[in-house]
């Protein structure tokens, strides 16, 4: 018998009231929920893995619209995904989202939407045995895009198109699961 993983969003309507409750705004199929973000316009967008793969549920990225539970599935491949691992916002359209949409025939990669996830461009190959676990914008202005990897942490200074590793004083091998702003610095979890 196989069983089916449903992924459930809970939003938490935050008010004034000691009795706010969580309220469902939907169920998506996958093994999991592995990101999320908020843009400046409110919207919600997410990533989910794949259950069983290849012969389950398929990975995706996901789009909720502000004021809304209007759900829109955003991916970057219209073939099933093994993996859609993180995702980042910047400004009102840019999105980031690490995907790997077939495991046998190709690494995991950057993928970059300049639309809201309309459509989506392949800016990095994470290369073999390599994953990107976290994606980190400092400002929507800079061009500017940390990603935390098996490896380490890579940078970009043109929206993500080409990279350069950037591990001084980080131990080797460092896997990065999360990166954050601190005021001016930027902080690591490894």
């Amino acid at each position: 018998m196989k069983a089916i993983y449903i992924l459930t969003v809970f939003v938490l309507a935050l008010s004034g009231k000691a009795h706010s409750q969580w309220q469902e705004i939907g169920s998506y199929t996958g093994g999991g929920m592995t990101s999320m973000k908020v843009n400046t316009t409110g919207d919600l967008f997410f990533t989910t893995a794949s259950y069983n793969y290849p012969s389950g549920q398929s990975a995706g990225i996901y789009r909720i619209l502000n004021g809304t539970f209007l759900t829109t599935i955003i991916n970057p491949s219209s073939s099933f995904m093994y993996n859609a691992r993180t995702i980042e916002t910047s400004g009102y359209r840019r999105i980031y989202a690490s995907c790997w949409v077939n495991p046998s025939t190709e690494n995991e990669g950057l993928y970059l939407s300049n639309n809201n996830g309309n459509s989506w461009t392949r800016t990095y190959d994470a290369g073999a045995s390599n994953n990107i676990f976290s994606i980190f914008v400092p400002d929507t202005l800079s061009g500017m895009v940390f990603a935390g990897t098996r490896n380490g942490v890579i940078k970009s200074t043109n929206s993500g198109m080409n990279f350069t590793q950037v591990n001084a004083e980080l131990p080797a091998n460092s896997w990065v699961y999360d990166i954050d702003k601190i005021g001016v610095n930027l902080v690591l979890a490894t």
